[in-house]
């Protein structure tokens, strides 16, 4: 989060928010985004804050108390999100836990990784340090940078400039990926030209879209490409 932060406030991609005052707002958003693992433990670093009241079974309930029960309990911590206003970061997740995919709300902000993309290619117990960082460490820097995707503060020639081998459709995800790119890079944990090979392995397809905007992300093979391109030009 601080190197995204550091990127978003002095690297390459700095101009693309001319302002100071906006940039360096932006910048501290990314400081305070919560990073949560859908499902992970309640009270743990990437777990909900607050904790289940279960219900109390007792060994003369039925089948059918036990199910009654568990729902109201259940039921009763959902409304409580809402009763305490909790923050967004601690209510459940939009997807399902399964899906191979990443987000960030704003309005917290809170990244979310859902388990289903802590799997191979993005993340696995034998990949070594370098790997982590240029797979699931460029995912989470990603949504972490996303914090500057408000495209009302941005210089839009600059973007044009910055953005160049992408689709002005994609813009919104190209600048967190080239984000993400240089703050990892300038974390130390991984070179430019390993993150392009890690990358472009990420976003290697057997099949793309033939035109390279055809929706908000840049389509696979070209996402890999364009990415590339960027950390060879730093």
């Amino acid at each position: 989060k601080q190197y995204v932060a550091s990127a978003l406030e002095s690297s390459v991609m700095a101009p693309l928010i001319p302002d100071a005052t906006q940039r360096h707002s932006v910048a501290q958003k990314a400081r305070a985004v919560q990073v949560k693992i859908a499902g992970a433990p309640r009270e743990s670093f990437f777990g909900r804050s607050n904790q289940f009241e279960r219900p109390e079974f007792k060994s003369s309930d039925g089948a059918l108390l036990l199910l009654l029960k568990q729902a109201r309990a259940v039921y009763l911590d959902r409304m409580r999100l809402a009763v305490e206003s909790a923050s967004l970061c601690d209510h459940p997740p939009v997807y399902s836990s399964v899906y191979r995919n990443a987000y960030l709300l704003t309005a917290a902000p809170c990244a979310m990784l859902l388990p289903g993309i802590l799997t191979p290619p993005f993340a696995s117990d034998r990949y070594d340090t370098v790997s982590i960082y240029s797979r699931i460490g460029y995912v989470i820097a990603h949504e972490v940078a996303h914090v500057a995707s408000d495209t009302s503060v941005w210089d839009l020639a600059k973007a044009e400039e910055l953005l160049a081998n992408y689709s002005q459709s994609t813009w919104i995800e190209a600048a967190a990926d080239t984000t993400a790119a240089a703050a990892l890079v300038a974390s130390g944990k991984v070179s430019a030209p390993q993150l392009c090979d890690h990358v472009a392995q990420l976003w290697c397809a057997r099949w793309s879209r033939s035109e390279r905007g055809g929706g908000s992300h840049p389509a696979p093979n070209h996402r890999g490409d364009a990415l590339c391109a960027f950390l060879r030009a730093l």
